[in-house]
C-alpha cells in the first residue's frame, strides 16, 4: 500500500492540503522555513502513528476542529481532532465496505516501522543504531548480554594471563623443577634439646670421674690406717667396684657434630624454605596456566553461540551484523561505510521495517546532496516504495511547494 491521497485541514500548520502523489517513487515536499513543510510528514504519522506521534496541541492556531485523511488504496484512514482535545480515528476497509472497530491496534499491526527515517538513522551514533537495529531483528540471544559475558571472560583471562608471566618468572628464577635432592628442614629446637642433654650426660660422666678420684684418695689415706680400718676398707673398695663399673658403661656424647648440625641448620632451612616456596608457584603457575585456557574456551564458546544467532537472524541488507555495541556492515563499522552505502543500507532498513505500507519519511531531506536524491528515487522505484522527502527550497521549481499551510504548486 502507497499513499494516494492525502488531505489536511488545520493541523498544525496547515490550512488546507490536498497531495495527490500519483506514480512518483519520491514525494519532495519543499517550501521555506515554518510555512508548514514538516506539518505534512507529521500529518501522516499523526493519522496513522497513534497517541505518542500527536503533538499536545494538534489544531492550528485559532481553529476549533481539523482533519487528516489518507487514501491508502485498499483503506482510507481519517483522524480528527476538536479544540477540546477529543477526535475520532476511523479505518476503512474499501474491498470490504466495513470499518474496523479497533483502528489504532489495526494500524500498529500493519505500519509500526513507518517512523523509521533511514537519514536519522545515518546520523545516531554506534549505540542508538545498534539499539534500533536489535529492536527489528529477531534474535534467540541478547547481544549484549553475550558481548557482556565475552568481555569479562576476556578480562578475567587477561588478569590470568598476567600471574601466568608472574608466576613462571618467578619459577624459574628458583631454577628448582629438575633438583634431584629435595632439602629437609632441620628442627633447632630439638637439636639444642639433644645438645643440652648430651651436656648435661658429659656433667654426669665427669661428676661420676670426681668422685672415683675421691674414692682413689681415700683409699690411700685408708691404707695408712688399713690395720685399723680393715672393716672400712672393705665398704670403700665396694663402691670403689661400683663406680668403676658405672664409669666403664658410660661413654661421651658427640656434642661436636650437634653443634655442627645447628650450624648448618640455617642454610639448610633457607633451601627448603625456597624449595617450598618453588612448588607453590609451580603449582600456582600451573593453575593458571589451566585457567587461562578455560576462560579461552569460554571466549569460544561465547563467540560460536553469538555468530550461531547472528547466522540465524534475518536482517534486512546483505552483509549487515551486529558487532561490539555497533551495527557492522560487511564485516567492518557502519560508520566506515561509504556515505552512499550508509544511505543504501538505511533505507534498505526502513524499507524492510515497513512492508506493508510502502511509505517511507525523510524529515530533514535538505542534508542530502543531487547523488544521495538519486540514490533514494532509484531504490525507492526498484522496491515499489513511496518515498516523502522535506526540503528547504525557496525557488518554488522544486517538488510540492507549500506556502502559508497550503499547496501553492505542485511541480511534479
Amino acid at each position: 500500500m502507497k499513499i494516494i491521497e492525502l488531505c489536511v485541514e488545520n493541523v498544525k500548520r496547515l490550512k488546507a492540503i490536498q497531495i495527490f502523489p500519483g506514480d512518483r517513487s519520491t514525494v519532495v515536499i519543499t517550501g521555506a522555513n515554518g510555512v508548514g513543510k514538516s506539518s505534512v510528514l507529521d500529518s501522516i504519522m499523526c493519522a496513522i502513528g497513534g497517541a505518542k506521534n500527536i503533538p499536545d496541541v494538534p489544531l492550528r492556531k485559532g481553529e476549533k476542529k481539523g482533519k487528516i485523511k489518507l487514501d491508502l488504496g485498499d483503506m482510507v484512514v481519517e483522524r480528527t481532532f476538536t479544540e477540546a482535545g477529543g477526535g475520532v480515528l476511523t479505518v476503512e476497509s474499501k474491498g470490504l465496505l466495513s470499518v474496523f472497530k479497533k483502528p489504532q491496534a489495526m494500524l500498529n499491526k500493519l505500519f509500526n516501522g513507518l517512523s523509521f527515517d533511514p537519514t536519522e538513522f545515518i546520523r545516531q551514533d554506534k549505540r542508538a543504531q545498534f539499539d534500533t537495529l536489535q529492536s527489528m531483528v529477531t534474535l534467540d540471544v541478547d547481544i549484549d548480554t553475550l558481548n557482556g559475558q565475552r568481555a569479562f571472560a576476556e578480562s578475567q583471562r587477561a588478569d590470568t594471563n598476567r600471574d601466568v608471566k608472574r608466576l613462571r618468572v618467578k619459577r624459574d628464577e628458583s631454577n628448582l623443577d629438575d633438583c634431584d635432592v629435595v632439602p629437609v628442614r632441620v628442627d633447632t629446637a630439638e637439636l639444642m634439646k639433644e645438645l643440652d642433654a648430651g651436656r648435661e650426660y658429659n656433667e654426669e660422666n665427669k661428676r661420676f670421674g670426681d668422685y672415683l678420684k675421691v674414692k682413689l684418695d681415700q683409699i690411700i689415706e685408708i691404707n695408712k690406717k688399713i690395720k685399723d680400718l680393715s672393716a672400712e676398707k672393705s665398704d670403700v673398695e665396694e663402691a670403689v667396684r661400683k663406680a668403676q663399673d658405672e664409669v666403664t658403661s658410660r661413654v661421651d656424647k658427640d656434642v661436636d657434630s650437634i653443634r655442627a648440625k645447628i650450624a648448618n641448620a640455617g642454610e639448610t632451612n633457607r633451601l627448603a624454605a625456597m624449595y617450598d616456596d618453588h612448588e607453590r608457584v609451580k603449582a600456582e603457575h600451573e593453575k593458571a596456566v589451566a585457567l587461562s585456557g578455560t576462560l579461552t574456551d569460554k571466549m569460544k564458546a561465547i563467540d560460536k553461540r553469538k555468530a550461531d544467532a547472528l547466522e540465524s537472524a534475518t536482517f534486512p541488507v546483505d552483509g549487515l551484523s551486529f558487532g561490539d555495541g555497533e551495527v557492522t556492515y560487511n564485516g567492518l563499522p557502519l560508520d566506515q561505510a561509504s556515505s552512499a552505502e550508509q544511505l543504501r543500507v538505511s533505507l534498505a532498513i526502513a524499507m524492510a521495517a515497513n512492508p506493508e505500507l510502502k511509505v517511507i519519511l525523510i524529515t530533514d531531506g535538505s542534508l542530502l546532496d543531487s547523488k544521495s536524491m538519486e540514490i533514494i528515487e532509484e531504490m525507492a522505484g526498484s522496491g515499489g516504495y513511496q518515498v516523502w522527502v522535506e526540503v528547504v527550497d525557496e525557488t518554488g521549481k522544486v517538488g510540492i511547494v507549500i506556502e502559508d499551510g497550503s499547496v501553492q504548486v505542485d511541480n511534479g
